[in-house]
This record gives structure tokens, C-alpha cells and sequence, in this order.
């Protein structure tokens, strides 16, 4: 009886005396970082996607950062970014046509193009920047994203007589200011 009392204080010594620091109340995402889709220069910042992330590497100070759907990103699958100098914000299109804004370090979220109803190809196939303006090169035409506004300025159906077409991107010619 002294035996199993002894080795029951032991076991209850040794399991309150070691423990490790519970994080239950934080989450913690394990991705992969190897397969870069997209790429934006923002000056000091280098941004890349992921399929299922960014990260940002700074050059003034060789540090890395994280952003993912932990930490405040609408959704995953990542298909282009596109940084505006002009308003200073990381343009984020995902495959399901969701589109975040990333500006003065906080997340806006444009849902519109995903939530309305088209038929046919709604994939945002380019982003393109021209002032404070995202042109969005679409399966079903062009889209303009106020970049200031954080709005859809004006969809464009470009196709005959106003018909869908795919659009797969866009060129700018710098002497008339127009593409």
C-alpha cells in the first residue's frame, strides 16, 4: 500500500511540475512560402504572393512580415497583387474574384465582383495601376477599382454590342495618357 501511495505522489509531482506555456487563445498557420505567383515592388517593401499568402520583405532593415487569413486576409487562393505608389496600398485579387486593398496597414475588403451575378467567366486575369485607379483585365471585360474610394468606379463591357469578352490584359501608351 506505501508503494502505490509513493508512486501515485510521484506521478502527481512530476506532471504539475512540468509544463509547457498553453497558446490556446492564438492560431498559428504553417504555408508554404516556395511557390511565388505574383510579385509588386512598393519602394522599400518587396511584396510576393503565394497561393495562400504574402510576405513582405523590407530592405532598410532585411526583415520579413506575414500576411495571411489569420491575419486579416478576406480569403486564400491568391491569383495577383499589384502595388499602387500613387495612394501607397497592395492591390490583392483571389481566384474567386474577392479583391482586398491593403492600406495605411489596414484590410479593405471589395466583394462585389464576387458576389454579383454573371454568367460566364468572372476571373480577374491582370491588374493593372494607372493613377489611383486598378483596371481589372476580366473574364467578362473591364472592371475600375477606385483605389482613394475603395469602390468599384466603372465596369466596361467591351464585346459587340455590349456583349462579354475576355479581357487578358492591358498596355499603356504614356503620349495621350490612355491604353
Amino acid at each position: 500500500m506505501k508503494l502505490v501511495t509513493l508512486v501515485i505522489a510521484i506521478m502527481m509531482a512530476s506532471a504539475t511540475g512540468y509544463s509547457q506555456e498553453s497558446n490556446i487563445d492564438r492560431f498559428y498557420d504553417h504555408l508554404p512560402y516556395n511557390e511565388v505567383i505574383a510579385v509588386a515592388d512598393a519602394g522599400d517593401k518587396l511584396y510576393a504572393a503565394t497561393p495562400f499568402s504574402i510576405f513582405s520583405y523590407n530592405h532598410n532593415d532585411n526583415s520579413i512580415e506575414r500576411l495571411t487569413k489569420v491575419e486579416g486576409l478576406s480569403d486564400i487562393d491568391i491569383s495577383w497583387i499589384e502595388y499602387n505608389h500613387q495612394e501607397e496600398a497592395l492591390f490583392i485579387a483571389y481566384e474567386n474574384t474577392n479583391i482586398d486593398i491593403l492600406k495605411d496597414g489596414e484590410i479593405i475588403n471589395i466583394s462585389d465582383i464576387k458576389r454579383k451575378t454573371i454568367l460566364g467567366n468572372k476571373t480577374i486575369n491582370r491588374v493593372f495601376m494607372q493613377g489611383k485607379y486598378a483596371y481589372l483585365a476580366c473574364g467578362f471585360g473591364v472592371v475600375v477599382v477606385d483605389i482613394e474610394r475603395e469602390e468599384i468606379f466603372d465596369t466596361y463591357k467591351i464585346g459587340p454590342d455590349g456583349t462579354l469578352i475576355n479581357v487578358y490584359d492591358f498596355t499603356y501608351h504614356s503620349e495621350d495618357n490612355r491604353f
